[in-house]
């Protein structure tokens, strides 16, 4: 991962370059150096990946990183990245499939959670 090529296009706000560039990153790899990221530049990374890439490099990720991330889930937890950009590329950020925060929680927690919980009263 390179943290420096990533950081200038987070920077210069170049986001669909950065997207097209995150889309041939390995997750192995980008978890390896995931730390050493600002927290903000980890939200607008893995906001920008597509959904399956971003997963797995969920996945790679130890516990505190993914509970960072479940929590940044929100758009408005990049706000200050996107004000004044386009819709176009604020669209960049809002990309991921329903359900994906049901996965994420899931995978978090290490164990399959039946939504919605229910109990019987009886």
């Amino acid at each position: 991962m390179n943290l420096a090529a990533y950081r200038k296009l987070i920077s210069a706000k170049r986001y669909a370059r950065l997207s097209a560039t995150l889309a041939r990153a390995k997750a192995e790899e980008m978890a390896l150096s995931w730390t050493r990221l600002k927290p903000l530049e980890k939200l607008v990374l893995f906001k920008l990946m597509d959904a399956e890439p971003a997963l797995a490099l969920y996945q790679a990720l130890p516990f505190e990183e993914k509970y960072f991330l479940l929590l940044g889930h929100p758009t408005d937890s990049v706000a200050p990245m996107i004000e004044g950009l386009s819709p176009g590329v604020r669209r960049l950020f809002c990309r991921k499939p329903s359900g994906f925060y049901d996965r994420m929680l899931k995978l978090l927690v290490g164990a399959e959670i039946q939504l919605p919980l229910s109990y019987d009263r009886n």
